[in-house]
């Protein structure tokens, strides 16, 4: 009796391993003249990457695209916007003058408190531990304070993560929100607080405030409200 043939089933054709998006050649370096936010494409609307310090080197490409310049942050292609660039490094932006305090405005030294808020009560289920910190200390040292906002849905930043906190306020009342927070920042777990479009950045050894990019009108500056970002 014959035996049987063996047919070998076909292989499966491999499927072609996905190269990974090269990363662009450098041609230069410039300096951020402000805090600039780093993005996936030439674009406001592209996906924000992070937000580079003022005074921080960028490769650069040399490539531009409406008002836009690619560099590489990481490893991987990103955009600034070109009007934030310069070829030499910005001289340190001053510390705002310090404001005359009202009488009841307490300072830095007046410390955190765990006490509930009566105010925007409603925010601080949505809260992580650090942002609830901020704005029960907040809500305790300054009773002046009339709203605040916490969790935005869909949005990118900490504010989607329930990391951040805005204090809404104007004028000299803000700093000295501002200043308090600063001074707790190790207590509470801050990461940066952002008024009147300038950010100061927790660890800064020098505690220095620097400029941001303009992004339109008040609210989007800063100009109405504290913003304090929490780990």
């Amino acid at each position: 009796m014959p035996t049987p043939e063996v047919v070998p089933a076909p292989e499966a054709a491999a499927q072609p391993a996905v190269a990974p998006e090269p990363v662009p050649t450098v041609t230069g370096q410039l300096w951020t003249t402000a805090a600039v936010n780093v993005r996936t494409g030439p674009s406001v609307d592209a996906a924000q990457v992070t937000t580079a310090p003022a005074a921080t080197a960028v490769d650069v490409t040399g490539v531009a695209q409406d008002g836009w310049s690619q560099v590489v942050w990481d490893g991987a292609a990103a955009w600034v916007s070109s009007r934030y660039l310069a070829r030499s490094k910005p001289a340190p932006a001053p510390a705002p003058a310090p404001a005359a305090a009202p009488a009841a405005a307490p300072s830095g030294s007046a410390g955190t408190s765990s006490a509930a808020c009566p105010v925007s009560s409603g925010i601080e289920s949505g809260l992580q531990s650090n942002a609830r910190a901020v704005y029960r200390s907040v809500c305790a040292a300054f009773p002046g304070v009339s709203a605040y906002g916490g969790v935005r849905p869909g949005d990118g930043g900490d504010h989607g993560t329930g990391r951040a906190v805005d204090i809404m306020i104007s004028g000299d009342a803000g700093w000295d929100i501002a200043r308090y927070v600063q001074a707790n920042a190790g207590a509470l777990g801050v990461t940066y607080v952002i008024y009147q479009q300038k950010i100061w950045m927790a660890g800064d050894p020098a505690s220095a405030w620097s400029g941001m990019e303009d992004r339109g009108g008040a609210t989007a500056n800063h100009f109405d409200h504290v913003h304090v970002s929490t780990s």
